[in-house]
């Protein structure tokens, strides 16, 4: 492979808008992870998921991507985490 060449196998913009992964999303993604509360307003301030890298990243490889997985297990472990934290208060 060319070295000059690879570049272009990453697309600068996502495939489609469907593939496009926002703010809320990457909100949604900490919640399934349970990231502190800490640990989030790190993320958020340091800017360590940017949605158009992660968009980029999942409209490349959306075969091995996770990022907008909306499972219902997903689902139900995420309200059994805010369930659980709100009872420990």
């Amino acid at each position: 492979m060319n070295i000059a060449n690879s570049a272009t196998l990453i697309p600068t913009q996502p495939n489609n808008i469907l593939s496009t992964i926002s703010q809320v999303d990457v909100m949604h993604m900490m919640d399934r992870y349970q990231y502190s509360e800490t640990i989030r307003q790190v993320v958020v301030k340091e800017n360590l998921l940017p949605a158009g890298v992660l968009s980029r990243l999942h409209a490349s490889y959306p075969q091995h991507s996770g990022f907008l997985e909306t499972s219902l297990s997903y689902l139900m472990i995420g309200i059994a985490i805010q369930a659980s934290r709100a009872i420990a208060g």
